[in-house]
């Protein structure tokens, strides 16, 4: 079935809806569906129209990180196999499933790799340093433990090709910007020191409760990031300068999310999804590394089964 979606035609979109309203569709038919996470959500009546329209959502991203990961240079293949990964990965939690924090923070943060592995010059420009603070900014401004990033970030913008300090200025100042903009308003409301409590309340070492399905399920999830973070370095010992530098990137970007998400707790474990998004490039790339057909169909039997199953597990709770 791998083989079908290492391929870039039409048929493989058609597959692509497929999947996405047989994992979705049975959802809307469940009224007591419920997400564990609250925040930041839009409640939409009747449920399954918030259902339906995350659909939509899902398949954009889907499409935009197999774009963002064709246009790369990860791998030499063209292929729709990254599309397949976030709608089989976005399944897992059922906060996935309605409008709020995980895939508003996930469009954000797509929004970014767009502009970090998809420049046109050599050097980064300005403008991509203000976008990239200004998209920072405002995840800070929702998880505020996510200000551990920033350090993470500056060594990214060196890594894309700087002209000066002032790459770095600006994408600090944006930071700032951001904040002032929110700021202003939150005073006028009277929550000026909401962010600040948010970051007392959520910074410490993390905690998510889970049973034995879950936990398994998050362990098969994470061997495979693990196995595509370490081909990230056999993919840069044979490589372009510009596969070099996304993979850099991709690296320091994952490391970035990944240290915020150790030191956040009192956190709902849906919201781990800022570092699902790099991740599934991860994924993607040990899917397709693999040159053996069985050994490739066999990971991924066991991806899909981990996914399928879990989402299966998710329905059977729902009702």
């Amino acid at each position: 079935m791998l083989k079908l979606f290492k391929n870039q035609q039409p048929v493989t979109l058609i597959l692509l809806v497929i999947i996405l309203l047989m994992t979705r569709l049975p959802f809307v038919f469940v009224q007591n569906f419920k997400s564990d996470n609250n925040y930041l959500n839009i409640e939409l009546n009747p449920l399954s129209l918030s259902i339906l329209l995350i659909m939509l959502v899902v398949f954009i991203q889907a499409v935009w990180l197999n774009y963002i990961f064709s246009n790369s240079h990860f791998l030499s293949e063209k292929t729709v196999i990254p599309a397949l990964v976030w709608i089989l990965v976005t399944g897992l939690n059922p906060n996935f499933m309605v409008i709020g924090f995980p895939i508003i923070s996930a469009t954000l943060i797509i929004i970014m790799m767009q502009i970090i592995f998809n420049y046109q010059s050599n050097i980064i420009q300005i403008q991509q340093c203000f976008q990239l603070g200004v998209l920072l900014g405002l995840l800070i401004l929702m998880q505020p433990v996510l200000i551990f990033a920033i350090p993470f970030f500056i060594v990214l913008i060196y890594n894309m090709n700087t002209q000066g300090v002032r790459e770095y200025l600006i994408f600090l100042l944006s930071i700032a910007l951001t904040f002032f903009w929110a700021w202003s308003f939150v005073y006028l409301t009277d929550q000026s020191l909401h962010w600040i409590s948010r970051f007392k309340y959520n910074f410490g070492l993390p905690y998510f409760p889970m049973n034995w399905v879950e936990g398994v399920k998050w362990i098969v999830i994470s061997l495979y990031i693990l196995g595509g973070f370490f081909s990230l370095f056999t993919l840069m010992s044979s490589a372009s300068a510009k596969r070099k530098k996304n993979v850099r990137s991709l690296i320091l970007l994952i490391l970035s999310l990944g240290v915020s998400c150790l030191l956040t707790t009192h956190w709902d474990f849906s919201n781990i999804i800022i570092f699902i998004v790099p991740s599934s490039f991860l994924i993607s790339i040990v899917l397709l590394i693999i040159h053996k057909i069985k050994y490739a169909e066999l990971v991924f039997g066991i991806f899909a089964l981990t996914t399928l199953s879990s989402i299966i597990y998710l329905l059977i709770q729902s009702y």
